[in-house]
């Protein structure tokens, strides 16, 4: 009899399902407006979120988004129909009894909601992410371990060139030449995985821009002659 996944790892354990969300135009609620909840408005800003905020005390920094057209405030206490419509909540509260009563009211309109800093009302968990444009890693410990997180994520950002993130951008080009060139699907995949093992990456981490993208003519050629 074959084990769930569950069963295979351990009694207990809970297998998460980790996703990068697309964010831009979608109503997200954060709940509370201390110095953490300024720390997650950041990343929910900068992938295009429609935030609002709902607190009866107001950080500066936050104040100064609302002021800005960042975001909207709304400066009284959280009401369970503030959670209508969002595709996800953030409780970022130091208030478990509050946290719980937003998770509540999240469970029965069926809306994801994460508290920071307090797994027993999380939906799901954020992951500390290294960022380099067009490449992130994120990371997470299921809640177990937030100091292990940050270590890992420094070895992770010593590892990661700066230009990796560029160099997603030039295969990207060459991964939609080689779709109108390859007409078949192993075809495409092989000639990606080509530009992909190239010196592509090595070049930019040199700083050699015009190499890169000599390197990237060079493979496509290649390519374009196995399709006569």
């Amino acid at each position: 009899m074959t084990k769930s996944p569950d069963l295979a790892r351990g009694r207990g354990f809970v297998v998460l399902y980790p996703v990068f969300l697309k964010l831009r135009g979608r109503s997200v609620l954060v709940v509370g407006a201390g110095n953490v909840a300024a720390s997650k408005l950041g990343p929910l800003l900068r992938a295009g979120a429609r935030v609002d905020v709902v607190a009866l005390s107001v950080s500066r920094a936050v104040r100064d988004l609302a002021a800005a057209g960042a975001l909207t405030l709304h400066e009284r206490a959280f009401e369970g129909s503030d959670v209508d419509g969002r595709l996800l909540v953030v409780a970022a509260t130091n208030d478990h009894e509050v946290n719980a009563l937003v998770r509540r009211s999240c469970m029965a309109r069926g809306v994801l909601i994460n508290a920071v800093d307090d797994p027993e009302n999380c939906d799901f968990y954020v992951p500390a992410v290294v960022d380099r444009g067009q490449v992130q890693v994120a990371i997470s410990t299921q809640g177990a371990s937030p100091a292990l997180v940050r270590i890992l994520r420094e070895e992770v950002e010593r590892v990661l060139h700066p230009s990796i993130g560029r160099c997603a951008e030039v295969m990207a080009a060459a991964r939609e030449r080689i779709r109108a060139m390859v007409p078949d699907f192993e075809g495409r995949r092989a000639a990606n995985d080509a530009v992909a093992r190239s010196r592509v990456r090595e070049l930019l981490e040199q700083g050699d821009e015009a190499g890169a993208r000599a390197e990237v003519e060079s493979v496509l050629a290649q390519v374009a002659g196995k399709q006569r």
